[in-house]
């Protein structure tokens, strides 16, 4: 499964649901529909979760939800198949890997320091270390003098 798109909006990192429903194999109008019962089952998650429009590619004024992270986490959990198995898995995963760091007493790599950042409710904190989770993915090794020189932005255009 691919990566989710996010982007920022007013400060909030957002997901939305079209590209929810595309990365899990699902119809946008049931993944808005799973929402909506989530809303109507507890109120207090309407917070998470922002209703918007866009026009499709017949023309027509679709609906969609924009969600935050923990919106995301939420709907998310609630979905089956495989795409959705995978992604729980990894999710559990990555919570054992970090309790069980966090227990031995070790230090965090930068790495995983940075990969915690990503959890941030700051926009900036999280844009800065998905920027250096990049270069450390994509670069060449370099010397322990060579200094690092990261462009910190946030782009505030959805698509």
């Amino acid at each position: 499964m691919s990566d989710i798109t996010l982007f920022n909006q007013d400060g909030r990192i957002l997901a939305s649901s079209r590209d929810v429903a595309e990365k899990f194999g699902k119809r946008n109008p049931d993944v808005n529909r799973a929402i909506e019962n989530l809303i109507v089952q507890n109120c207090t998650v309407r917070n998470m979760f922002v209703k918007t429009s866009y026009i499709s590619s017949r023309g027509r004024d679709e609906n969609e939800y924009l969600m935050d992270r923990d919106g995301f986490s939420l709907l998310v959990m609630g979905f089956t198949g495989s795409k959705a198995l995978e992604w729980k898995l990894k999710y559990i995963d990555a919570f054992n890997k970090m309790e069980e760091k966090l227990k031995s007493g070790d230090y965090l790599s930068e790495e995983e320091k940075l990969k915690l950042q990503l959890f941030s409710k700051n926009p900036l904190e999280v844009a800065a270390a998905h920027n250096k989770l990049v270069e450390l993915a994509t670069a060449p090794l370099k010397s322990e003098n060579e200094v690092y020189n990261i462009p910190i932005s946030v782009d505030t255009k959805r698509f």
